[in-house]
């Protein structure tokens, strides 16, 4: 195990934790994450980036077979890719979608000209959804 796989895994171990007994709430509900899409400069984000503004519902694809990452969750847009929720954050929300919850995503900032991992910054929340 390296020092840096090391440390992913117990920032996970401390963010379920958190998880579990301080929830945030907000104007979508319950939000178990905000950040930035993994794997977007990789992904077909630069297709339909133009249309991903703030408030813009996205998909969520929990891929179990995934070789990489038996956690991973597909973020899409339109039946496009545009990557994952991190593998270090994807754990809570993997486990609730495996036990039938519904989870959304919306973007909450598009930066174009960011470097293109940091380009669209999302939250990933359960509840209410309002937009």
């Amino acid at each position: 195990m390296t020092r840096s796989y090391f440390i992913q895994a117990v920032f996970a171990l401390v963010q379920t934790w958190l998880w579990k007994f301080l929830p945030m709430t907000g104007p979508t509900g319950t939000v178990l994450w905000t950040g930035y899409i993994a794997g977007y400069q990789y992904a077909d984000g630069g297709e339909v980036e133009h249309l991903l503004m703030p408030g813009t519902r996205l998909e969520l694809k929990r891929e179990p077979g995934n070789p990489h990452d038996g956690s991973a969750i597909r973020i899409g847009f339109q039946g496009r890719k545009l990557g994952y929720i991190p593998r270090t954050a994807n754990q809570v929300p993997a486990a609730l979608m495996d036990q039938g919850y519904i989870l959304h995503a919306i973007t909450l900032e598009h930066a174009p000209m960011k470097p293109s991992w940091e380009k669209v910054y999302i939250s990933i929340g359960m509840g209410k959804l309002h937009l």
